[in-house]
């Protein structure tokens, strides 16, 4: 199967719901100014971000020899998270934002950072014909218990395989505890190959 195509949209309806779940409610004015900042990002993103994020999408397929189940991928930028929210993106519906840290004094991402952040979360949807398959069950049966490790392990793997040996190493350097770490250190006792190939064979 062909990879999916990838569009990047701000939808004012997503983000005021995500206020909405954060308890905050902002008045018409504060959502008419992210549009037009996201808007702006999403055109940054199209011309300078997003041809990379496309070869590296090309390279998911070509390195692990699985198909994508998406013919589709729609992709969420935000200017921010709400203030009382703090994640780094969403894969359903994949979510990204333009800016980090504090809301009064935001920094804005790199393209190296957006480029990685893309990536991840698209790993994450490369994988969704795996969850037809035992290859979860079997996670659980090695003793991986903790759901965030076992959806981590073929991503780490994925993006070892695709990335630059520099930007991957970049990509986790503030991965220092937790299971995201647990998957990042299984994935160097294994090997990146070898992770791949055995999530293939459940295909």
């Amino acid at each position: 199967m062909a990879i999916p195509t990838t569009s990047l949209r701000y939808s004012s309806i997503y983000d005021k719901m995500l206020h909405r779940i954060a308890g905050e409610e902002p008045d018409e004015p504060y959502f008419i100014e992210r549009k037009a900042f996201a808007r702006k990002g999403i055109e940054h993103i199209r011309k300078n971000v997003l041809p990379q994020v496309l070869q590296l999408v090309e390279r998911m397929e070509a390195c692990t020899e699985m198909p994508w189940a998406r013919k589709h991928i729609s992709v969420y930028v935000l200017p921010s998270w709400p203030k009382k929210m703090r994640t780094t993106g969403f894969s359903d519906p994949l979510t990204i934002v333009l800016t980090t840290g504090e809301p009064t004094s935001p920094m804005p991402l790199s393209d190296n950072d957006l480029i990685n952040l893309l990536a991840h979360e698209i790993c994450h949807i490369f994988q969704e014909p795996l969850s037809k398959t035992t290859y979860f069950e079997n996670l659980i049966a090695q003793g991986f218990t903790n759901a965030y490790m076992r959806n981590h392990v073929l991503t780490f793997a994925i993006l070892k395989e695709v990335l630059d040996p520099e930007q991957y190493l970049k990509s986790i350097e503030k991965i220092t505890k937790g299971p995201y770490k647990e998957a990042v250190d299984f994935v160097e006792t294994k090997g990146a190959k070898n992770i791949i190939v055995e999530a293939k064979s459940h295909l």
